[in-house]
């Protein structure tokens, strides 16, 4: 027995050692790796449930013992005038960040703004064709297309090669019916346009409204869009603009869209076909940043770089440095009540034009800043130029300057008068700031916009402020003074996750406890189980048909269709009971993002 215990034992060991040797050398051997070819390799398809409708768990509130909702007359909302108390220069404390009431840091008192008179003898004038300075070179182009030229012909004008544009129909883009402008959370006064409701971009860079009451928004990357107040039409490169990355868009006396990129020149439609203007047709520059028709019909264009090209309908002229313009990065250009035509310029502060001479007005001359953004007259005849330091005002004799110091924000990028005469600051980190004469109000994130970044502010007819964003949208805001709604005005609960607006104008409103229907008057609470303490709604989308569709965190999806309601869970063949978030694509499929994936619903 202890003889072969111990042969045994020494199996065993000898065993052990074999199998760790060749444990060793398989370690030693590197494996290759498994390709996969993304055509070949095979997927699970999707799981597709067929839904027995007969089953479906539908509820009628008012019938088989579902309680109706809960009706209550809105009390008078809570109304604040505007977001904040004002900043009246020179007597106002300057408002604290967070941070620093939390350090402790002392307040600061606003000042007066400094007003600096011009030595107009000190101002730079420049006439072109005099005194050495250059003529500017014009460019005929018009007058080419009755030549009869056939295609690719063209002239040499100036030492340049000069073809003729051309105009060309395009395929008419698809008209998107809009989700209803999305309801800030913050404030009832402020909607959002966003690509969430059907826009190409969330980045916006121009606004502007046409003759028939449309808003044409141009963005850094997804083209220009067309918004009627009900559906989207948005036009790309294959509808005829010459690039998705546009800057600056505009409409000229004759209903005509001119829309100015930031890579490829500029493009006119007129609503049937897109003429496209670029270097070969005399512009200046194929890179945009401004565009404006003065009182005699001429298309002013300001380029990055280049200076500006002005076109009377046939030819176009070029004016840059060499012709007496302040810096060759336009900006910004107006029109003053004179007729004179300004350019706001990134490095060569602002130049005045009457048609024959330049007049430049730089740091040194009273302006305090090189780089202009923005530039508007007001109904007084004062002209406000946005600088990267706040805000200058010129009345003709002196400049007044606005700053950090009197309340107002740096990088001013957009100016915007309302019909009242209030003036609206569109900057860039310190979101929006409205000035009445006497006293500065900002609107930020806290107070309801979408981010901090604003490039462009407009005022549609019927006095709505629209705000084009950088990576926010489109923000609209409609009114002075904020109206709050809580649960003492009827609201069934305080804490807001969505609101959205349906196509009769109904208010519904996601929170924690519920959902109310709110028509202007009257709140009509809605319960998942009014017996429970769990009724938290998380989404709420309105699809083509006029459904309405709430998502919750454990009761899976409902969807109402003005009478009824219906629940769709797990046993229905949702992939999940916790429900975040709905969407439906263009062929009207829903689609429900839940925790454990994604459900897509096609009605069947």
């Amino acid at each position: 027995m202890v003889i072969m215990k111990t042969t045994t034992s020494k199996l065993i060991i000898v065993l052990a050692i074999f199998f760790i040797a060749c444990n060793q050398q398989k370690s030693d051997v590197v494996k290759t790796p498994t390709m996969i070819n993304s055509d070949t390799a095979k997927y699970h398809s999707p799981t597709v449930i067929k839904i027995n409708k007969d089953s479906l768990p539908t509820f009628t509130p008012g019938k088989n013992g579902i309680p109706l909702p809960n009706v209550v007359k809105a009390m008078k909302p809570d109304i604040i005038p505007y977001i904040y108390s004002p900043i009246v220069p020179g007597i106002s404390w300057l408002p604290q960040t967070k941070e620093e009431r939390i350090e402790g840091k002392k307040k600061i008192m606003s000042k007066k703004p400094k007003k600096i008179r011009v030595n107009k003898d000190s101002l730079r004038l420049v006439t072109p064709g005099e005194d050495s300075v250059k003529l500017p070179k014009i460019y005929i182009i018009e007058e080419l297309n009755s030549l009869n030229l056939i295609d690719s012909s063209y002239t040499v004008q100036h030492g340049d090669t000069i073809y003729p544009p051309e105009s060309k129909i395009y395929p008419q883009p698809e008209v998107i019916s809009s989700f209803s402008l999305r309801q800030s959370t913050k404030n009832l006064n402020i909607k959002y346009l966003d690509v969430d409701e059907g826009m190409q971009s969330s980045f916006i860079r121009s606004i502007c409204e046409d003759k028939r009451g449309n808003l044409w928004f141009a963005s850094t990357n997804g083209g220009v869009t067309c918004y009627d107040g009900k559906s989207l039409t948005n036009y790309s490169e294959r509808n005829g603009i010459n690039s998705v990355f546009v800057n600056s868009i505009l409409e000229d006396k004759s209903g005509n869209i001119w829309i100015g990129t930031s890579d490829n020149g500029v493009c006119r439609y007129d609503g049937k076909s897109f003429t496209q203007y670029s270097t070969k047709h005399g512009l200046c520059s194929k890179y945009i940043l401004s565009m404006f028709e003065d009182k005699k019909g001429n298309i002013w264009i300001g380029t990055n770089g280049r200076g500006v090209s002005c076109y009377d309908g046939k030819s176009f002229t070029n004016y840059s440095v060499e012709q007496g313009l302040g810096g060759n990065r336009v900006w910004s250009i107006i029109e003053d009540k004179s007729g004179n035509i300004w350019f706001g310029t990134q490095r060569g502060g602002v130049s005045c034009f009457d048609g024959k001479t330049f007049t430049n007005y730089t740091i040194d001359t009273g302006l305090g800043d090189y780089m202009v953004f923005s530039m508007l007259e007001d109904k007084k005849g004062n002209i406000w130029f946005g600088t990267k330091e706040g805000m200058r005002c010129y009345d003709g004799e002196s400049f007044t300057y606005y700053t950090t110091e009197q309340g107002i924000y740096e990088w001013t990028i957009s100016i915007c008068e309302d019909k009242r005469g209030n003036l609206w600051f569109g900057t860039w980190r310190g979101g929006v700031t409205c000035y009445d004469g006497k006293s500065f109000r900002h609107i930020n994130t806290d107070q309801g916009l979408s981010v901090s970044w604003v490039w462009k502010i407009f005022e549609d007819s019927s006095g709505k402020l629209w705000i084009g964003t950088e990576a926010g949208g489109v923000n609209c805001y409609d009114d002075q003074s904020f109206k709050n709604y809580t649960t003492e005005q009827g609201l069934v609960d305080n804490m807001v996750h969505k609101i959205i607006e349906d196509k009769n104008g109904i208010l519904w409103i996601c929170t924690d406890h519920g959902v109310s229907r709110f028509d202007g008057k009257t709140f009509n609470n809605f319960k998942t189980d009014p017996s429970s303490t769990h009724n938290q709604v998380y989404y709420i989308l309105e699809d083509k048909r006029g459904k309405l569709w709430f998502s919750t965190p454990r009761s899976g999806v409902s969807s109402y269709d003005g009478l009824n309601f219906t629940n769709y869970t797990t046993k229905q063949g949702l992939i999940g009971n916790t429900v975040h978030s709905i969407f439906e694509d263009k062929s009207g499929k829903l689609w429900f993002g839940a925790q454990k994936g994604v459900s897509c619903w096609d009605g069947k």
